[in-house]
């Protein structure tokens, strides 16, 4: 697992968390078993957590219960929180802005830029995945466009979210670079000056 590998090597660290989806079958003293990890010298954030509405087999409102336990315990141990969301915005900033402040990432962000620029005040960086470089994606060009520099990231997401010009593939760590240059030219910045 992550926390083992960051273990063993220097240059990686891990997160901990339950994401939306393992909430109902997560054990019963998941909340204990996750403070031990997060406890973890190599561990760095608490995540991926958050929500996600799109499957129907998780209530809204127990992940919206194990979504917040986690934050409380990022809280508890100072650690930011890496956030998963979809089609939960409503819900999902609700809960950010009633716990908040609050420090941490957007995981693979796909919503709209003036949801962004609220998670920003709440303390927020945004990160893009793959789909940034998607021909038919606008939403996240523009929101990428709106946002201040100082507060975006990029990640792969592997094995998922496939940039141009390897969509449909499996993702690669690698490919990052391909979500990195489309995120320069949208920001009209020099590559070197952005990393």
């Amino acid at each position: 697992d992550s926390i083992a590998l960051a273990a063993q090597y220097p240059f990686i660290y891990a997160a901990a968390g339950i994401h939306p989806g393992d909430v109902k079958d997560a054990p019963a003293d998941y909340q204990e078993q996750l403070e031990q990890l997060i406890k973890q010298p190599k561990v760095v954030a608490v995540g991926e957590i958050g929500l996600d509405y799109h499957w129907e087999d998780v209530q809204p409102q127990d992940q919206k219960t194990g979504f917040i336990r986690q934050i409380r315990l990022a809280q508890k141990y100072n650690k930011p929180i890496l956030i998963h969301m979809r089609e939960a915005t409503k819900d999902t900033l609700d809960i950010l802005k009633d716990m908040g402040p609050l420090k941490g990432i957007m995981h693979c962000y796909s919503g709209s830029k003036e949801v962004a620029m609220e998670l920003i005040k709440i303390g927020f960086y945004i990160s893009f995945g793959g789909p940034l470089t998607f021909k038919n994606s606008r939403g996240a060009p523009a929101t990428a466009e709106a946002l201040p520099l100082n507060r975006l990231f990029v990640e792969t997401d592997s094995p998922y979210l496939t940039p141009h010009p390897f969509r449909g593939k499996q993702n690669e760590p690698m490919y990052v670079r391909y979500t990195f240059d489309k995120l320069c030219e949208i920001k009209a910045v020099e590559k070197d000056l952005a990393a």
